[in-house]
């Protein structure tokens, strides 16, 4: 091979200095699920996932917490969360495709809880007209970046955030996800929001 063959110098050491957001996002799930493990006997992923969901701990509270504080961190977990819905619907990622056909996981059409091994699927997304939106009121829902309104109950939502983390974690481990552009910009915002989550375990 030759030296002509190789990208420049600096292509390359710019590619070296781009993030990984995969890497960063499938360690954080390790630690995350070691984290679940130390907490509930349960041994599969899907049962420990449940008791998140439903019991929440200190990461449901700091996942509220980011939602409503009045600070440059709240803020930036608001917008990394909206961003993360846009990215979602950008990217057209589907669920188990023959199980559950032409379902994409976003916000808009998400996992809460289970039945009986189905999943219901249901938005935690608030539609608004243009009327309440210069009306908005607190109890109207969780306002986040580019006028985004998402269910105000927060329990609810981190039900939703989860599975969401969890769905992509089970398409990268599985092979399933294609690594281009749009994909990745979900990750990386997955990536952001779960760590701001987890910053206090």
């Amino acid at each position: 091979m030759t030296e002509e063959s190789f990208p420049p110098i600096h292509s390359q050491w710019k590619d070296r200095s781009e993030i990984d957001y995969i890497s960063l996002f499938m360690s954080l799930w390790v630690s995350l699920n070691a984290w679940m493990s130390s907490r509930y006997k349960e041994r599969r992923d899907r049962q420990k996932l449940d008791l998140l969901k439903r019991t929440g701990d200190e990461l449901a509270s700091r996942f509220a917490d980011l939602l409503y504080v009045e600070t440059y961190v709240g803020y930036s977990f608001r917008t990394n969360l909206g961003e993360l819905h846009r990215a979602l619907e950008d990217a057209n990622i589907y669920y188990n495709r023959d199980r559950w056909q032409d379902r994409t996981i976003t916000f808009s059409n998400c996992i809460i809880e289970w039945n009986d091994g189905n999943p219901c699927f249901e938005s935690v997304i608030v539609q608004r007209n243009q009327s309440d939106v210069e009306e908005f009121e607190p109890d109207d829902g969780i306002e986040l970046e580019g006028a985004l309104v998402v269910d105000s109950d927060t329990d609810r939502l981190f039900a939703a955030y989860v599975e969401i983390v969890y769905q992509i974690r089970n398409q990268l481990f599985h092979g399933a996800l294609a690594l281009n552009p749009a994909n990745e910009r979900v990750i990386r915002h997955l990536y952001i929001t779960l760590s701001m989550t987890m910053e206090r375990i």
